[in-house]
């Protein structure tokens, strides 16, 4: 649970029902993690389809962030139903926008539906845009063979 003041919280409804993208996703961030004040008193109760909403906007106006959460809460299946196709869509287009952490996450959907190939070319990508991350991943795929072929 995160931590945040009822006045930062009705600051940051106010901007996001302008439409401003950041404090959207911010809005989606605090739905999905829940927030409360330094008293512990509930700011933002978790609320996964408030948050995918939220995510939802933002991410329609480009806002990479929110592009990156979007496939995340959508591939993840904890809080709300997968939609892999979807999540494949959000990442790409952020992915597009050069999020390296967008990328690593692609590979793992890809894994996570048993398309090794796949997985191995997006661990790559997201090695060429900078993720660290996914260095070790790729390490993992040589290794055991994971859509490439085996390399001690």
């Amino acid at each position: 649970m995160e931590t945040l003041s009822k006045s930062k919280w009705k600051s940051l409804l106010a901007r996001a029902k302008r439409g401003e993208p950041d404090a959207e996703w911010e809005v989606g961030y605090y739905y999905e993690n829940g927030a409360q004040d330094k008293s512990g008193k509930l700011v933002a109760q978790n609320d996964p389809v408030k948050a995918l909403n939220w995510y939802a906007l933002s991410a329609k106006q480009g806002y990479v962030h929110a592009q990156v959460s979007m496939s995340n809460i959508l591939s993840s299946g904890d809080t709300v139903e997968h939609d892999y196709p979807a999540a494949i869509k959000w990442a790409q287009l952020a992915i597009a926008q050069g999020s390296a952490t967008a990328a690593h996450n692609l590979a793992t959907i890809y894994r996570d539906l048993g398309k090794p190939s796949k997985a191995f070319r997006a661990y790559r990508h997201a090695v060429e845009m900078g993720s660290t991350d996914s260095l070790l991943e790729v390490g993992f795929c040589h290794l055991f063979g994971f859509g490439t072929k085996q390399d001690f």
